[in-house]
Formats: C-alpha cells, sequence, structure tokens
C-alpha cells in the first residue's frame, strides 16, 4: 500500500492541487517540461492496486496548467508519476536552435514515448481511466530513459530531456 507522508502532500496542496478521491482528471494532462526528472533509466517502479487507486491520485499546479498523475513507490519511498510521461513528444534540436533534419533535408522526426505501457495509456480516452487501466493491468512498470535536445517549454534555449520506453511488468 503507498503511504503519504505529510510533506509530500502538502508540497502539492500549497500550490492549489489536490490528492486522492476528490482529485478530477480532464481529458489530458497539461506537460511537465520544467527539466524536473523524478524517474530515472532503468527505475521500476510499484503501481497501485485498483482498491489504491483513488487515494493515489493527483493533480498538481503548474503556472496556467495542471498536471495529473498518480503516487508510485520505487524503493518502498512514494515518488510521483506524471501522465504526460506517456504522451512525451518532442522536436529534436541542435545546439543553436536549429531543428535536426534527415537525409533529405526535412526536419527530423519526432521522438515520441514508446513501450508497452505507452500503448495501453493511450489506448484510452482520457487520463484517469488510462492510469486505471495500467494499475489493472500491471504491478509495475520499468522505464528506459533516453537522453535528447530539444528547445525548453518557451521556445528560448535548448535543453536536454528524457523520453522513456515504458513496460508493463507482471
Amino acid at each position: 500500500m503507498i503511504e503519504l507522508d505529510n510533506a509530500t502532500v502538502q508540497r502539492i496542496v500549497v500550490g492549489g492541487g489536490q490528492v486522492g478521491e476528490s482529485v478530477k482528471m480532464t481529458d489530458r494532462p497539461t506537460r511537465l517540461n520544467d527539466g524536473s526528472t523524478i524517474i530515472q533509466d532503468g527505475d521500476v517502479v510499484e503501481l497501485p492496486t485498483e482498491a489504491e487507486f483513488a487515494k493515489s491520485k493527483f493533480a498538481q499546479k503548474f503556472g496556467n496548467g495542471t498536471a495529473y498523475g498518480i503516487f508510485v513507490t520505487r524503493n518502498g519511498q512514494p515518488i510521483q508519476l506524471y501522465a504526460s510521461l506517456f504522451e512525451k513528444s518532442i522536436r529534436l534540436y541542435n545546439e543553436d536552435k536549429t531543428p535536426v533534419k534527415d537525409a533529405s533535408g526535412n526536419n527530423a522526426p519526432r521522438v515520441n514515448a514508446t513501450g508497452t505501457a505507452v500503448k495501453e495509456y493511450q489506448s484510452h480516452g482520457d487520463t484517469e481511466t488510462a492510469l486505471l487501466a495500467l494499475c489493472k493491468k500491471w504491478r509495475k512498470l520499468e522505464f528506459k530513459a533516453a537522453r535528447y535536445r530539444t528547445l525548453n517549454y518557451i521556445g528560448t534555449t535548448t535543453v536536454e530531456t528524457l523520453v522513456y520506453e515504458i513496460n508493463g511488468v507482471k
């Protein structure tokens, strides 16, 4: 069972967010692109059970948007799993802020999140249904991260960001 410490809950609530059963997730999450990286390459996290799901939900305010997710455990400690990781899609950029080109001179294809859990998540119409489906199907998720250069959220500088392959583990 996921046990949340009061400091974690307060950090989300103080900024105008919510934790628990009262969270109402909208159709799609706000992208979390502030450079923070909670999930690392090689992480395996334990999902809440279907019975724990409602209490594991959160909605966290970021600027004018809200990021949705669930609390999972990594090495016995609760951490946030943002729904936006399952929808991540970035365009590649060079250090001089120009788009990376392919051999034909066209913009290189976008890099998207992949994996069995991403495919399952994206097959559902809304965030809450998608996250609950993951919890029903698997007990754990495994993350493989690759680092890419893209532009920051406002498009002024290049940043390194992670895009994940997320796979379900029985």
